[in-house]
């Protein structure tokens, strides 16, 4: 075995071991952390005010979701139906979703499936880069409305970047359709991603059109469709725009700027290295700059508040992070070992911030 590989497989070895005591530290802390504050409000039929007692209650309230407390319909019933099964399942379903994200980023990244760093790195940088980590992803009202939705945003998010890089190959019809219905539920689930998600589908238009020289595939126009769509029936609740209106409170604000000055601070690196950009790229830089100027005015939008654009914005900065990283290995093989030092400087990071929540170390 080549002393490359070998190193490659003992790196593989100690960033699984750092991922394993995360998911289980993770875990640990959901265990620790019970329904509380607004979980407490919707484990109960809405229209009622009783208990809930099955998926019945759950639709029984739908209308007081519309007219009263406000949000997604889509997002609350997730909530409901998560609070009905009771905590120990939430808190399995809280660690799978996180680590779903992280593998969706990891899909993103062009070329880096064989790298097993490009799953640890996402998973390691979701709760380094957050420092409202504890009620974005241990409090279920929170990871229900602002994380779950960062899950079709993802898969519409992976489709469009297979659309720019996909040269003579046809993306799939069935693909196709899966983007548009995720594009949907993006903007249903949560109006701020759904927002993200349309202006991404029309960027990508205006790169295949003026970039790549070639007629937009139809599926990107029908997505800017359905993601707006979606952001119509998250606003048509008309709680949203009542007075004390939950969903209009910020619950999660953390700075958005870290995670934004890595992303921009490689992309300096790469291009002073003579490096190109790829199509998806600049849809990424485009996206996130967008997301940015939007964390600062969605706060006169009314009905719709800064806890999902927090998250966006973190989401797509990983993206980018990691995309960027991936050229640079591509291009820089020997200095993929910087790769490793920063995803276990990511882990260490977030190892130090959960042990000093809840551990008592500082």
């Amino acid at each position: 075995m080549k002393s490359g590989s070998k190193q490659t497989i003992i790196k593989n070895i100690v960033l699984g071991l750092a991922v394993i005591l995360q998911t289980l530290l993770v875990f640990y802390l959901q265990r620790r952390f019970a329904f509380l504050l607004e979980d407490i409000d919707y484990m109960v039929n809405l229209k009622t005010g009783k208990e809930l007692a099955g998926i019945g209650d759950i639709f029984a309230g739908i209308s007081s979701v519309l007219g009263g407390k406000g949000g997604s319909v889509l997002s609350v019933s997730v909530l409901q139906f998560v609070l009905l099964l009771g905590e120990g399942f939430a808190d399995v379903l809280n660690t799978l979703v996180m680590l779903l994200i992280a593998f969706l980023i990891s899909i993103s990244v062009k070329n880096s499936k064989r790298d097993f760093v490009f799953f640890a790195l996402p998973f390691f940088m979701l709760v380094s880069l957050n420092a409202d980590w504890q009620y974005s992803y241990m409090w279920q009202f929170g990871i229900v409305n602002f994380v779950y939705p960062a899950i079709p945003f993802l898969i519409f998010l992976i489709v469009v970047i297979k659309e720019l890089n996909r040269g003579k190959y046809e993306i799939p019809a069935w693909l196709q359709v899966v983007a548009c219905v995720e594009a949907f539920l993006t903007g249903w689930a949560n109006a701020s991603y759904g927002i993200v998600a349309a202006f991404i589908a029309v960027i990508a238009i205006l790169i295949c059109t003026k970039l790549m020289k070639h007629r937009s595939p139809k599926w990107l126009l029908v997505s800017v469709v359905t993601s707006i769509l979606g952001v119509v029936l998250y606003l048509a609740a008309s709680g949203n725009f009542k007075e004390g209106s939950l969903i209009s409170g910020v619950f999660i604000s953390f700075s958005i700027f870290p995670g934004v000055v890595l992303a921009l601070l490689l992309l300096a690196i790469m291009l002073r290295s003579g490096g190109f950009l790829r199509f998806d790229q600049m849809l990424l830089i485009v996206a996130l700059g967008f997301s940015v100027v939007m964390r600062f005015v969605i706060g006169w939008l009314p009905g719709v508040s800064e806890n999902g654009i927090q998250i966006c914005c973190m989401i797509l900065s990983i993206v980018l992070f990691c995309s960027l990283l991936g050229t640079l290995k591509r291009e820089y093989p020997k200095h993929r070992v910087w790769i490793y030092l920063v995803a276990g400087c990511a882990f260490i990071y977030a190892l130090m911030n959960m042990l000093e929540t809840f551990g008592g170390v500082s």
